[in-house]
């Protein structure tokens, strides 16, 4: 089967109602067709000989040959070694069984969730096996947790294929090939048509989802989603519909208890003979327990790099303390002196004024010290290159894109015009803006929102410069703290040190830029940077 078309049979004279039962088979078999061959498991048919007769694209980019090398072949012929006896041991009890078999292999260097079924032809006669493998070894190295859902679809044949099974009995036999191979599918499989109703809903969506798929059938997506959901699938299914297909997608599915889980899309669609999108098909893995995993150990690393910030302000005040401790002692005993002379019956003028000299000597001595050791700390500054804000911005935003997703925070980034390039750092101006996305997101999750929303704007400021403005729907600060967010060591967060936004308006100003708060309801912080000249 595998990339070969089935010749369509010839239109039934049985009346307009038999035709419309073989057109909506045949519509039925290019769906299950389009799933076959996208799917990005492994999947392989075996002939009660141990031969193979279909292997799907997947399959052949593992095993490196094309599909004339691998058909007819054996698992003796592929995997050799001691594996292969096991191979075919376990493909006969299958097929004498006539039952499913799941089990874990190791080959082509790879760790294999395997599940093997009996091949059936219309006439429920055991033709041979079906496997379907998934990779899970990157899986098990990041989280033994994360192990790949198994899948069993079970439609029922409809009326319709019931009355033309004996006329079509191919293409019945075709179906049924392709379900047997979703049911086993380690991956949740969705279809919808262009208005966003669901179609297919398999095994796996419904324990993912908490929901039978009868509940869902002939309803729109949104159902399975949170409040703050809707508007970025909407966007997705758009783009499909306008034939700009985004590969990659995630959402969150909230199950009838409360629960939410975060699901990695891969998208296709079917197109009418005039080319417009009809159905959305859509396969998904549940990554919920990844993504957390990920924030876990991006909070870890950003406690260990408060308590290295911590360790660095420490060991600068014990240098600023070393270095000002002479110049302040030698001061002291000189006022001292000096204020003894002036209480004295008579002084001596010029010995009062060495004391005065030598004061203003010990003054200037502290602050060459301070100013060496600004020049030491701000040593090895990056080189300035041309780049676009908006190419910034979306980096800054991709790298909170996953804490926001965690705290059910939607960033949106807004430009109404194209923007000259500016002349920065990239990675400190991308720093700045991270470190502005994670204080909203922290101002909203600190307020106990269990949801928000961030906008960046990009845009002209004059005719010399542009501005980013960030503004998020948290609660917002009044004048007198907008004051005083940038005061070092000064901080609302129960775990801050008060360095993040005066580290970054010093970023800012040194690119010959501003950054300030504007109070209100909802935090809004603006900063500028020149353009390139």
């Amino acid at each position: 089967m595998g990339d070969k078309k089935t010749k369509r049979p010839a239109r039934s004279r049985s009346g307009p109602a038999g035709e419309r039962a073989e057109d909506a088979l045949h519509r039925s078999n290019a769906v299950l067709r389009t799933l076959y061959a996208s799917t990005p498991v492994l999947i392989g048919v075996k002939d009660r000989d141990n031969r193979l007769v279909s292997v799907n694209q997947a399959a052949l980019d593992v095993i490196g040959k094309p599909e004339s090398d691998v058909l007819g072949r054996n698992d003796i012929n592929l995997l050799g070694g001691e594996l292969s006896p096991l191979a075919i041991a376990e493909d006969r009890r299958v097929m004498d069984s006539g039952e499913m078999l799941s089990t874990e292999e190791r080959a082509l260097g790879r760790i294999w969730d395997v599940t093997k079924s009996p091949w059936r032809d219309a006439a429920d006669q055991v033709l041979g096996v079906v496997v379907v493998a998934h990779d899970v070894s990157d899986r098990k190295r990041v989280q033994d947790r994360l192990r790949a859902s198994e899948m069993q679809l079970r439609e029922h044949a409809q009326s319709l294929e019931l009355r033309v099974r004996e006329r079509s009995a191919e293409l019945v036999a075709e179906r049924n090939f392709i379900e047997t191979i979703l049911d086993t599918a380690p991956a949740l499989v969705m279809v919808l048509d262009r208005d966003g109703h669901i179609l297919r809903f398999n095994k796996a969506c419904e324990e993912v989802s908490g929901r039978a798929r009868e509940e869902v059938l002939g309803r729109r997506f949104e159902l399975l989603l949170p409040a703050n959901e809707p508007d970025g699938a909407h966007e997705a299914i758009e783009a499909l519909r306008a034939g700009r297909l985004p590969d990659r997608f995630e959402n969150t599915w909230l199950r009838p208890d409360g629960a939410q889980r975060l699901i990695a899309w891969t998208n296709t669609f079917l197109c009418d003979e005039h080319g417009n999108a009809q159905h959305i098909v859509s396969m998904g893995i549940d990554v919920t327990a990844q993504r957390t995993a990920e924030i876990e150990s991006r909070e870890r690393l950003r406690e260990l790099a408060q308590l290295h910030r911590l360790h660095a302000v420490g060991e600068i005040a014990a240098l600023i303390a070393h270095q000002l401790n002479q110049p302040l002692a030698a001061i002291g005993a000189y006022a001292e002196a000096g204020r003894g002379a002036l209480r004295a019956e008579t002084f001596d003028r010029a010995t009062l004024a060495g004391n005065l000299e030598r004061i203003m000597e010990q003054a200037q001595r502290a602050g060459r010290a301070i100013r060496e050791l600004r020049a030491y700390l701000t040593r090895g500054h990056g080189v300035k290159e041309r780049a676009n804000l908006s190419d910034i911005a979306r980096a800054a935003c991709r790298l909170m894109e996953s804490e926001a997703r965690a705290r059910r925070v939607r960033i949106a980034i807004e430009q109404s015009e194209p923007l000259p390039q500016v002349e920065v750092e990239v990675l400190h101006v991308e720093q700045v803006l991270a470190n502005l996305l994670q204080n909203a997101i922290e101002a909203m999750r600190d307020a106990g929102m269990g949801s928000g929303t961030i906008a960046v704007r990009l845009a002209r400021d004059g005719g010399e410069a542009v501005r980013v403005t960030v503004t998020d729907s948290g609660p917002g600060f009044d004048a007198d703290l907008a004051q005083r967010l940038f005061e070092p060591l000064y901080t609302t967060k129960r775990d801050g040190i008060g360095m993040g936004l005066s580290i970054s308006r010093s970023i800012v100003e040194a690119h010959g830029g501003r950054l300030w708060a504007i109070p209100g309801r909802g935090g809004t912080l603006h900063f500028t940077l020149p353009l390139a000249q």
